[in-house]
């Protein structure tokens, strides 16, 4: 079964330089971690086990890992995986990683950290109930069956665990979606680029923007599937902010390391000419590359139990 959009969104080619597009750091997601778990009461991180589906790069795994938890990090991309392997040596923190969606086996004694490469979709599952926290962070817009990536969390969810729910709000990911912004207006020099390229990549016969990001269901939808899973909504954590400022050429950057899902469905080469031919025309037009513009990034939290 296809379970990703084309044969996977995996993000390979992207692994070396993801972190840079996303503009967040260490100081941010380890804020993040410690707001969760002291918002969730957990005092003892340490009988923790936690699974991350789509765990990437591990920038949102990482501090919880750090704070204690036990920790199970899955994704498609191997490459991805690789990045987060580096992070943890460079930590000096121990894992096993497995090279294949191997049965499921939860964490031991021995087995703090395990990275799997896979699609958290074809996992074997031997054991129910295994984790008492689980991490969902911004891959549901890239799964054709969700339903079945929720129908899992439920299964390996213990009785009185949480499963997380990670969104995140930003202009500049607005802006690189074609979707209106709150603060960046639309005559802005950030608007008229992304414009330009938008209506470039129409007239080499690809979708625009806003019509290429795969995901295709509402929050309600992904609520209401998994209240049908016998979960609600406990707890909303919001206040997870942080500013910082933004040009052309960071658009730039995204698009050439191909930073998005809705970027990806062009390949690299072509992508790379439709860039140029942006860049030249976005000059001619008097677009200054160079001005700065404040973001502010928002992570929002739904927390859900049984």
């Amino acid at each position: 079964m296809e379970n990703y959009i084309k044969e996977s969104i995996s993000f390979d080619v992207i692994a070396p330089n993801y972190d840079k597009t996303r503009h967040r750091d260490e100081t941010i997601t380890k804020k993040m971690a410690n707001q969760i778990l002291a918002s969730l009461n957990i005092t003892n991180p340490e009988d923790i086990c936690c699974l991350e589906g789509g765990v990437g790069s591990g920038t949102i795994l990482l501090p919880f890992i750090e704070a204690g938890v036990n920790a199970t990090g899955v994704d498609i991309s191997k490459e991805m995986l690789r990045e987060f392997e580096t992070k943890l040596k460079k930590k000096g923190i121990s894992y096993r990683y497995y090279s294949t969606p191997t049965a499921h086996k939860g964490l031991s004694e021995s087995i703090k950290v395990q990275l799997i490469h896979g699609n958290i979709l074809d996992m074997q599952l031997e054991e129910e109930k295994v984790y008492d926290l689980i991490i969902s962070a911004l891959i549901f817009h890239l799964i054709k069956d969700w339903k079945r990536l929720i129908e899992i969390y439920s299964y390996l969810l213990k009785q009185n665990g949480f499963l997380l729910i990670i969104d995140e709000e930003s202009d500049f990911l607005n802006i690189q979606s074609g979707v209106e912004c709150k603060n960046i207006r639309r005559d802005s020099d950030l608007w008229r680029f992304m414009e330009i390229y938008d209506n470039i990549r129409k007239d080499h016969g690809f979708p625009a923007i806003k019509e290429s990001i795969p995901g295709t269901f509402s929050k309600k939808a992904l609520r209401d599937e998994i209240a049908r899973h016998g979960m609600k909504q406990v707890r909303q954590i919001d206040n997870l902010s942080w500013d910082y400022n933004v040009n052309c050429k960071d658009i730039i950057f995204n698009l050439k390391n191909m930073a998005t899902s809705a970027v990806q469905i062009i390949p690299k080469n072509t992508q790379m000419r439709l860039l140029e031919i942006t860049l030249k025309d976005a000059l001619q037009k008097g677009i200054d590359i160079d001005r700065q513009y404040q973001i502010t990034h928002s992570f929002h939290v739904s927390v859900f139990a049984q």
